[in-house]
């Protein structure tokens, strides 16, 4: 058994930093699985932007077709 003070003191140090090292690999490992969206999100995603694009297609498609400029455009000093 050692019974040099400074070696227990530096093998104590050690551990203490793998310790620490280790806390902080679960704690990025922790933090990427809550912010990584998971496939059942992605999903939902892709179905909401296929949505909104085929509600952008159906405007321009069907939308209403202005003639002239039967509603004038305000600028900044009208709103002044």
């Amino acid at each position: 058994m050692m019974s040099n003070p400074i070696l227990i003191e530096l093998m104590v140090k050690y551990r203490q930093q793998a310790v620490i090292e280790e806390a902080e690999k679960i704690r990025l490992q922790r933090f990427a699985k809550k912010n990584n969206p998971n496939r059942q999100f992605r999903g939902i995603e892709r179905f909401a932007d296929l949505l909104i694009r085929t509600g952008e297609y159906l405007k321009r498609r069907f939308g209403t077709k202005q003639t002239g400029n039967s509603r004038p455009h305000l600028t900044i000093d009208d709103a002044v």
